[in-house]
C-alpha cells in the first residue's frame, strides 16, 4: 500500500492566512470528534479557533483604514 502524501502551502500574506485557518476550522468542526485535531493538547482549536473570525474582522477594518 503506498502512502500519500498531503501539502498545503502556508500563505505569507496576512488575510490569506486567516482565510487558510477558517477554512482549516470548519472543517475541524464539521468532522467533530473524528476530527486529527483533537489529539492537540495544547493550543487547541476549540480555544483559538473562535477568534479567528473576529481576528479576520480586525484585518480587514485596519485595511479599510489604510494600516
Amino acid at each position: 500500500m503506498s502512502k500519500t502524501n498531503f501539502r498545503v502551502q502556508i500563505p505569507t500574506n496576512a488575510e490569506q492566512m486567516l482565510n487558510l485557518a477558517e477554512r482549516v476550522y470548519s472543517k475541524h468542526m464539521a468532522l467533530g470528534e473524528e476530527s486529527p485535531l483533537n489529539s492537540m493538547v495544547s493550543n487547541t482549536w476549540e480555544q483559538n479557533g473562535v477568534k479567528i473570525a473576529e481576528c479576520l474582522a480586525f484585518h480587514r477594518q485596519a485595511e479599510d483604514a489604510g494600516c
